[in-house]
């Protein structure tokens, strides 16, 4: 049966993107403070996209920024300065693309280096014209210089891969552009997928995949934001708002995706993405472990790659490359940790692991959730999740220790290393198991 929160999820509506190009003052009233600014940072957008092909479905390409501003403002954000975010969130990155293309600058190296110096020159000009029109209007200065701040979050630079360049937004130190860019950048995915219809599979699935390693990291930076582990399908936070519409529009792309797949006769691209899924957690402990990302290994988009290349040799008959493909699959099977075959099977996240680490390693003795949480330097509220995670799972036992002063502390310790080691080695051979016959269907 499912559960209330996915059935809830079943029925939440979409966002559907608008098709027209709204103007300025449907989109921020005339009376707002920084309406002067907004309107100028419209027409300078719009003026932009008449140098930018259209969209993949025919749309006039401005119809992006309008629905990025239309869907913070659904999702309940009035900030003005995220708003003129959303609009030009785009607008260093295109410049720098149509340079790139009037000049003829190649992608190698020295190209990149080329287009990222270009693309400072332009941050600090946009910034100096925006100082300047706020300074006549007489409005703050400080209002370019966020948008200007929340823009270059935004904007991927030429010498980052995609994945590099999304992880900035997560780590950034100031906590008010973070989430304002992180909402712009929702609205951002919103749009860009509800609006896949007209490409073609590899195309949307890429566009998918992209989005869900963002949503896995939003997932955990809400949690984190919010200091809870499930979030409320009904909340009114504008993130939660963005991060459920976002969800569901990729959750039902992912569907559409398999549909046309299968009507090509490509039955087995879900084992297909099932392992690519399950090798990105493996091979960097969650999709939302974006901090420890070797810059020299794209993971995320090679495994992207590993799925396209499956996915043609499977539609265009060719045998021989997938059976080689899927021996190569063996032998990376292979080669997993065991701790990656623990968290995969406990269900374990990375603290999780840790402190079951600590307590193997320790006399089998009980500790309490504070003596771990000194020990590992981990925060208190996630010392407790974790052991009670593992106490639920069977893996610790637990004392009540009743206090002098009133009231009471739990104290944990493993259960039996031993029968712990038995389980583990069970587990690892059911999981080979049920990798083989996954990998068998490809």
């Amino acid at each position: 049966m499912d559960t209330p929160e996915h059935q809830i999820f079943k029925v939440l509506q979409h966002w559907q993107p608008e098709r027209r190009v709204w103007q300025k003052e449907e989109l921020l009233s005339t009376n707002d403070q920084l309406f002067p600014l907004f309107s100028f940072l419209y027409d300078k957008t719009k003026k932009l996209y008449e140098q930018v092909p259209r969209r993949k479905n025919g749309e006039n390409p401005f119809i992006h920024p309008i629905n990025v501003v239309i869907n913070l403002k659904k999702a309940g954000i009035t900030n003005q300065i995220t708003l003129c975010a959303g609009l030009v969130h785009d607008y260093i990155e295109e410049l720098v693309d149509i340079h790139q293309l009037e000049q003829n600058i190649t992608t190698d190296e020295l190209g990149k280096t080329k287009l990222d110096i270009y693309e400072t020159q332009l941050q600090k000009a946009f910034l100096k014209e925006m100082n300047d029109f706020c300074v006549e209007k007489q409005l703050q200065v400080s209002a370019a210089e966020e948008i200007v701040a929340i823009t270059k979050l935004l904007t991927r630079q030429k010498r980052h891969f995609y994945y590099k360049s999304i992880s900035g937004i997560f780590t950034f130190p100031d906590k008010d552009i973070q989430k304002k860019a992180l909402q712009v950048k929702l609205a951002d995915r919103i749009h860009n997928v509800l609006c896949i219809e007209s490409f073609d599979e590899p195309g949307r699935m890429h566009t998918c995949y992209k989005t869900l390693f963002i949503l896995n990291n939003v997932k955990q930076w809400l949690i984190e934001m919010l200091g809870k582990e499930n979030l409320d399908l009904a909340s009114c936070l504008p993130e939660e708002r963005l991060f459920n519409k976002c969800c569901k529009a990729t959750y039902d792309a992912f569907l559409t995706l398999l549909q046309l797949c299968r009507k090509q006769g490509i039955h087995d691209v879900t084992s297909m993405l099932h392992l690519a899924f399950k090798k990105f957690v493996f091979e960097i402990q969650g999709l939302w472990e974006i901090t420890e990302i070797d810059t020299n290994q794209q993971h995320p988009f090679r495994l992207f790659q590993g799925i396209i290349k499956k996915y043609d040799a499977r539609l265009r008959h060719d045998w021989d490359v997938l059976d080689e493909m899927k021996k190569s699959e063996f032998d990376y099977c292979k080669k997993f940790f065991i701790d990656d075959v623990i968290k995969c099977s406990f269900g374990l996240t990375k603290s999780d692991l840790k402190i079951f680490h600590f307590l193997m390693n320790e006399p089998e003795e009980y500790f309490m959730t504070s003596d771990i949480s000194d020990k590992l330097k981990f925060d208190l509220s996630t010392v407790q999740r974790s052991l009670k995670k593992l106490f639920e799972k069977e893996i610790l036992n637990r004392r009540q220790n009743n206090l002098d002063t009133g009231g009471y502390v739990f104290r944990y310790k493993i259960k039996d290393k031993k029968k712990i080691s038995e389980m583990i080695l069970t587990m690892i051979d059911s999981w080979k198991g049920r990798v083989e016959s996954e990998l068998s269907k490809l």
